[in-house]
């Protein structure tokens, strides 16, 4: 994806938003998440996994089930070397990924999956670090 994602919105208004204006939602977005939208996103993990089977998202079902894996280590206190940003972030956008009423919502063939990836490709630069340790620790268990 380049720089600058471009997508519609649900009133059909085109809106371009860049790598570093996605990443600003997630941290003010991030700002608000509590441990009970950690659970709420625990509990959708059926849903989770039967959306990332479809569309675009089919290609990066791995990395999803890997944000999806850290936060649900975290949240049952198995692996606590993470910063609560990272947890945040990754819950924004697992939210926004299970949510089909987004900027371009999900029944859109083709395009409804495009905002998703955005969030995802932004989301996995933020947290790269934490993710990398965390495959580390899951390679030495």
């Amino acid at each position: 994806m380049s720089e600058e994602q471009k997508n519609e919105n649900v009133d059909g208004k085109k809106q371009n938003l860049t790598d570093e204006e996605i990443k600003e939602i997630i941290e003010n977005a991030s700002k608000k998440i509590t441990n009970e939208d950690l659970e709420k996103v625990i509990k959708q993990e059926e849903k989770l996994n039967e959306k990332i089977k479809k569309g675009l998202l089919s290609k990066y079902v791995e990395d999803i089930k890997l944000l999806f894996l850290l936060v649900k280590d975290f949240f049952a206190g198995k692996y606590k070397k993470v910063r609560w940003s990272t947890i945040t972030a990754i819950v924004v956008a697992l939210l926004y990924i299970i949510n089909p009423f987004d900027l371009i919502p999900d029944f859109i063939p083709f395009f409804g999956y495009i905002d998703d990836l955005a969030v995802l490709k932004v989301c996995s630069m933020m947290v790269k670090v934490d993710i990398d340790k965390y495959k580390e620790w899951r390679n030495q268990g």
